[in-house]
């Protein structure tokens, strides 16, 4: 998740919000209401669908006339698999993280896609793992012996080294 969330005033400018958004590289702000709850976010989408697609200044439209309403919520605890099944069902792209009442960070769809090429990566690694012994019990495996360089058909791994089985009996 992002934290801190950046948030703007329900009665901030779009073209300062806008302009807050791209200093800070984001593509979304949390919108607070005057008693500073978090009531609404407004994205780049809601920009250009409510304000520059319709020919509005953006100078004169407040955000709270053209956020999203209501934030879509998560716990910080929860797992990615949990906050991209809220996204899927609501069609939404951010979430909101709460720790109890208090505004803590946001995640994104963009955040998920970040990191599932290395959740890809240890999974296919954990699983790899996982299956070698079971593998080399059944099939055994080809190769070089680490220990005497010989080619065999059948090597056998003891003690983090696959080996042939002269040198299997040596260890």
């Amino acid at each position: 998740m992002s934290t801190p969330p950046i948030t703007v005033c329900i009665d901030d400018n779009v073209r300062e919000v806008a302009s807050l958004m791209r200093s800070n590289e984001i593509g979304s702000v949390i919108v607070l209401d005057n008693n500073s709850h978090p009531i609404g976010i407004i994205t780049e989408r809601d920009i250009v669908g409510r304000v520059i697609s319709k020919n509005k200044k953006p100078s004169e439209i407040i955000t709270g006339d053209v956020m999203s309403k209501p934030l879509h919520r998560i716990d910080p605890d929860a797992t990615i698999t949990e906050a991209a099944k809220i996204m899927r069902s609501q069609g939404i792209r951010r979430l909101v993280v709460f720790k109890d009442a208090e505004l803590v960070g946001i995640i994104s769809s963009d955040d998920i896609a970040k990191i599932t090429p290395e959740l890809f990566t240890i999974i296919k690694e954990k699983s790899s793992i996982d299956m070698i012994p079971a593998e080399l019990e059944t099939a055994g495996l080809t190769g070089q012996c680490e220990k005497c360089g010989n080619w065999l058909e059948t090597l056998t791994e003891k003690d983090g080294q696959f080996l042939c089985e002269e040198c299997f009996d040596e260890v």
